[in-house]
């Protein structure tokens, strides 16, 4: 079976260091956020069709402590027999776009994120089919289209913070390192760990529709901000009124309801994905067409 191997190191310095120790409890969460790293990595780069081996080989450096590790890949697809095709990611690319090794790893996604430091990207500028160009404010910088891809993805950014930011939040622990003195150092100070806090995800819409049907009241509130619970028939759900003009005539009393009365409403539909991976509905009445009582009338035979 084919195989791509790639070596990197990381380091770990400050004053609790400095006998090349560090405590267990520390180390384990580290240890296992980089694989994390590298698997998510792996799977925004080449889906499904490559598996991970991490392996740690030692240390690397006295007077702080520093771990080497090799990573290899495997295909598991047997139609792609060569790493060197365009399909597969090799382990060496993988490593250097997370900016862990290699002499562009200054341009990777480790210097990429210390680089925005949490500030608002103004503009992203293709340019060409395989390097993109951030912009913010006055500034820029060109990476790999594919470091943005890792930039973007949740799980890659979640698994990184375990690698740099939790550590450097620990006391005595100042400094992370990656690279090599040749082709370059990529260090992240405890002042700059903040950059690689987890981010905070929102829900994500992934569907909206505005349409209009009937509702039938299950609960009122009269309280600004509260929702009212309605049924559309076969499910019953809260929801919001944004009418303006009908949530003044509720306040001044204007219109009495009724358990079970009916609404005509043009309503809103929304749909999220959670962080979670549910899907959540909101929804909102923005125009009540009609209020019909739910007392029954009869229909009298007129001659």
């Amino acid at each position: 079976m084919p195989t791509s191997e790639a070596l990197f190191n990381i380091a770990y310095d400050g004053p609790a260091l400095q006998d090349s120790e560090m405590e267990v409890r520390q180390l384990a969460p580290a240890l296992h956020a980089i694989g994390e790293v590298l698997d998510a990595a792996n799977k925004v780069l080449n889906g499904d069709q490559v598996k991970l081996s991490v392996r740690v080989r030692g240390s690397f450096k006295s007077g702080c402590f520093g771990i080497d590790f090799a990573l290899t890949q495997s295909l598991w697809k047997e139609a792609v027999t060569l790493f060197s095709s365009p399909e597969v990611i090799a382990a060496f690319t993988v490593v250097n776009l997370l900016g862990l090794s290699g002499k562009d790893a200054v341009n990777g996604l480790i210097s990429t994120i210390r680089w925005i430091a949490n500030r608002k990207i103004s503009k992203i500028v293709d340019i060409d089919d395989s390097k993109i160009k951030i912009i913010i404010d006055d500034e820029f910088k060109i990476v790999e289209e594919k470091v943005l891809k890792l930039l973007e993805d949740y799980s890659v950014r979640k698994a990184l913070s375990g690698v740099i930011y939790e550590p450097l939040e620990s006391e005595g622990i100042d400094k992370f390192a990656t690279g090599s003195e040749k082709d370059g150092l990529v260090v992240v100070e405890k002042s700059d760990a903040i950059y690689f806090a987890s981010p905070a995800i929102q829900d994500q819409l992934i569907h909206e529709s505005v349409y209009e049907t009937m509702l039938q009241l299950v609960s009122l509130s009269f309280h600004e901000d509260n929702k009212w619970r309605v049924s559309e028939g076969t499910n019953s759900f809260l929801c919001d009124i944004t009418d303006a003009d009908f949530n003044s005539k509720v306040q001044k009393n204007a219109i009495s309801f009724a358990k079970d009365d009916l609404l005509r409403v043009n309503l809103r539909k929304r749909q999220w994905l959670t962080e979670k991976g549910t899907m959540r509905t909101d929804y909102i009445v923005e125009k009540v067409i009609e209020h019909k009582s739910a007392a029954i009338q009869l229909k009298l035979d007129v001659y």
